[in-house]
């Protein structure tokens, strides 16, 4: 998805287990979820970025927000 497509207003961090066919799991330790207005996943990012860079990367840059 890209940046500010959906407005994010829940995030969540930890384990992700989905799976897009029975026979097909996935975990993703330490990972980043985005959820939209309407319930809607707006993204799934692995661990590999910090707090800080994810805000900029899927919400955009706040002046005012201390990291």
């Amino acid at each position: 998805m890209e940046t500010n497509e959906a407005v994010v207003v829940r995030g969540f961090h930890g384990t992700v287990v989905h799976s897009l066919a029975l026979d097909q799991l996935d975990v993703v330790p330490r990972a980043w979820l985005g959820v939209d207005a309407t319930g809607r996943i707006a993204f799934l990012q692995d661990g590999s970025l910090d707090r800080p860079a994810l805000i900029l990367k899927y919400i955009g840059p706040f002046p005012d927000l201390i990291l």
